[in-house]
């Protein structure tokens, strides 16, 4: 168990396989072992709320000075080694008690401006007064306050011994942080000790100011060493912060350490780096073997490519391309490491037309079906939508290569939703049918798509050439009917308004819509009122946005269909008799109209 940390890892071979065993240095399994007391302190790392909080330095002594330590030991060694060159009583110099005693009195005496000795109530006579003052002189006076200044400094330098706070630190750091500490408080006397004696020293030479005394040496060892394990100290809180800064990722590094630990144990138990060798030698004899095959085949693949002369090949790619485009302005080239590259004015072809892609393919495609001598009368091609995004001058074009290219075959599948391309390719197809011998032989068929099923072409597909001519028929067929299918009936003012559109498109060009014809109907002998029958007719029925109220619509459009598809035919008629009656021919109906 590594605690509720990760309590929601699961273990089982899978992970130790996939996951574990590979970053392991196999070579040095026992690297990854760990003894009790670091297994046990990688644990500590995973428990829930193992992490402690940081411990503030400030409460850590600065390191010491040691350039101004030097200074002050000048300092004092300067004070203690300075003679006072003054008229000195030598019971006063013999006496430090008495010395300083007077010395006292007399700042006193001076301060209150007294005749009289405050001790014995005599009078202090001049005499007496100037041997005080030439003993107690200025350059006297002087030397005690530096003295006193300097040992108060002296006293300020002294530094507390630290307390014992390794409770605040992370388990396995406590003892080093408490012999480090323990280490510090000896230094720290050792210091103390050291400014004591400097001092004892400025006391001693305020107890004889007129000699000169022996100076004291710094001891570098112990300035050293207090530093030394000053630093160690804050190392170890440094440590237990970074610690708790970086607590998830050391969590997430003890919990990869303890599944190595557990994992090479196992593994070092079982013998797997032995087997894991085996394995790898059967590996490198397979990977040995993949290379001779790739070889080989690489060889093939070669072998292939010299035979097939890609050089030629392009060529007779951009040929058609260029031709099929009408444009030479991109071009097929080769590239030294393999392979083509499509290039439009010397640089390589980006953004290419859906119209650009299609042709490239498709003329790649005819090239590809005529490699290694295959014969065409073998194949079965099935061209799914050549030209979905060609324009019309491609639309010819593609109709031409698929002839040239592909006529022959075992069997050929044309799929298109473009109209003019399907009359291109019925057309061809349909002169294959022919008559031999008293006997139509029949080659090709032509289906449509009706909701996934697949059906027979109708008429309208077979033997129309346009829309316009499909929209002829229905009307010619409506006219005829007795009984007429509520679908047609609702459709056939948008059959008789497209009719009327495409006699408009030849018969005015000049005008839009269909009102143009209408007139010249009327000046034919079309009634004005049959005129506006036939207007608002289709306005209203080619364009219903809504269901009608009225419960005889359908009706409505039965009786009004019928004289106006009736209207519509007569006017045609009349505008252009001879149009009319080719119209009938290839409808392969009869006039209803009479005269």
């Amino acid at each position: 168990m590594l605690g509720t940390v990760y309590a929601d890892v699961t273990y089982n071979k899978a992970t130790s396989i996939k996951t574990i065993w590979p970053r392991l240095e196999k070579d040095k399994l026992d690297n990854h072992i760990l003894n009790d007391q670091k297994l046990v302190a990688e644990k500590n790392f995973t428990l829930e709320n193992s992490k402690m909080a940081a411990v503030s330095e400030d409460g850590l002594p600065n390191p010491i000075d040691l350039e101004k330590l030097k200074k002050i030991f000048s300092d004092v060694n300067s004070i203690t080694s300075r003679v006072i060159s003054s008229k000195v009583i030598e019971r006063l110099r013999d006496n430090p008690d008495i010395s300083e005693w007077v010395g006292r009195g007399l700042e006193i005496h001076k301060k209150d401006k007294s005749e009289l000795c405050d001790f014995c109530g005599q009078k202090i006579s001049e005499t007496r007064l100037k041997l005080l003052e030439d003993h107690f002189s200025d350059e006297y006076s002087a030397l005690m306050g530096q003295i006193k200044v300097m040992i108060e400094t002296l006293s300020k330098g002294m530094r507390q011994e630290i307390g014992d706070d390794s409770h605040l630190l992370y388990e396995d750091l406590r003892n080093a942080y408490q012999e480090s500490i323990h280490l510090l408080n000896i230094l720290t006397v050792n210091f103390n000790e050291i400014i004591s004696g400097l001092q004892k020293q400025l006391e001693k030479k305020k107890e004889n100011p007129f000699d000169a005394l022996e100076g004291s040496i710094l001891t570098l060892e112990t300035v050293d060493n207090y530093n030394t394990a000053l630093e160690l100290v804050k190392s170890h809180v440094k440590k237990h912060n970074r610690i708790t800064n970086e607590h998830k990722e050391l969590a997430e590094a003890a919990r990869v350490k303890i599944e190595n630990h557990f994992v090479a144990l196992q593994a070092r138990q079982d013998g797997l780096v032995k087997e894991e060798e085996n394995w790898g030698r059967l590996q490198e004899a397979i990977i040995k073997q993949e290379i001779d095959l790739k070889d080989v085949s690489d060889r093939i693949r070669f072998l292939e490519s010299e035979l097939r002369n890609d050089a030629i090949a392009i060529d007779d790619l951009n040929e058609h391309l260029h031709k099929f485009l009408g444009r030479n302005d991109i071009t097929l080239e080769t590239v030294a490491t393999g392979g083509y590259q499509l290039i439009r004015a010397g640089i390589p072809a980006r953004n290419l037309s859906e119209g650009e892609k299609t042709a490239i393919s498709l003329i790649y495609f005819f090239s590809k079906i005529r490699e290694n001598d295959i014969p065409l009368s073998s194949l079965i091609i099935v061209l799914d939508d050549p030209i979905s995004s060609f324009d019309s001058n491609h639309l010819f074009n593609a109709s031409s290569f698929i002839k040239k290219y592909v006529d022959g075959a075992e069997q050929l599948i044309v799929l298109t939703h473009n109209f003019w391309f399907f009359k291109q390719v019925r057309d061809w197809m349909h002169r294959k049918n022919k008559k031999k011998d008293d006997e139509y032989i029949v080659k090709t068929h032509v289906y449509s798509f009706n909701r996934g099923n697949l059906l027979n072409a109708g008429k309208s597909l077979t033997n129309f050439h346009s829309e316009y001519q499909h929209v002829f028929s229905t009307m010619l067929q409506y006219q005829k009917l007795d009984d007429v299918d509520e679908l047609i009936c609702y459709s056939i003012a948008n059959t008789a308004r497209r009719l009327l559109e495409g006699l408009t498109s030849f018969k005015t060009p000049a005008d839009t819509g269909f009102d143009a014809v209408l007139g010249m109907g009327v000046k034919l002998g079309l009634d004005t009122a049959q005129k506006e029958r036939i207007s608002f007719f289709l306005n209203k029925y080619s364009h219903l946005d809504r269901i009608e109220s009225f419960d005889n619509t359908v009706e409505v459009l039965l009786e009004e269909g019928k004289n106006v598809v009736n209207d519509i035919l007569w006017l045609i008629k009349k505008v252009d008799l001879e149009h009319y009656n080719s119209m009938l021919k290839v409808c392969e109906a009869q006039d209803s109209l009479g005269n």
